[in-house]
């Protein structure tokens, strides 16, 4: 039986890919849910760049929400994969990501309380999924060897017995 990753008065999630996929869920849940808030609160979720105008919708919020979640999370796959300390690179990287996504919406041409809203949008995703990541993901003291599993043992052992004794 796997172990039980997430357990709540609604939802068991016992598998790593399951547990992953649901905060990548709620984070998009999350996002509309303040996007609602922000648009109440005066929000027009206008975005001018270079002449453009960018309009923060549910649908642009979901699309990246998602897309970042599974980025992440192919990251994180990929580290745990190489190295023994991919959990931690991991976060440090998603620290450093979200301090840095704050820089453009800073310079952005909008609305002071879009702005707000879109950094409390980034502050949210990252609220969401960093833990599942960290608690989700592969935990290895030592580096795996490389065992070739082609010859039995015994017949090593026996081979390297006849070495040692030519005359048998």
């Amino acid at each position: 039986m796997l172990k039980t990753l997430f357990e709540g008065r609604w939802l068991r999630i016992e598998s790593r890919p399951g547990a992953r996929a649901a905060a990548i869920g709620c984070a998009v849940l999350v996002n509309w849910l303040i996007r609602t808030i922000g648009s109440a609160a005066g929000a027009n979720f206008v975005v001018l760049d270079r002449g453009e105008t960018t309009y923060v919708t549910y649908g642009v919020l979901a699309i990246f929400t998602t897309a970042i979640g599974l980025v992440g999370w192919a990251i994180l796959a990929v580290l745990e994969r190489v190295t023994r300390f991919g959990r931690a690179i991991w976060t440090a990287g998603a620290i450093g990501l979200l301090a840095l996504s704050g820089v453009p919406i800073v310079f952005a041409h909008a609305a002071l309380t879009t702005k707000l809203f879109l950094s409390i949008i980034n502050t949210a995703t990252a609220v969401v999924i960093v833990p599942v990541m960290r608690r989700t993901a592969l935990r290895r003291t030592k580096r795996s060897r490389r065992v070739d599993n082609s010859v039995p043992a015994s017949t090593t052992v026996i081979s390297s017995a006849r070495q040692d004794n030519p005359g048998q």
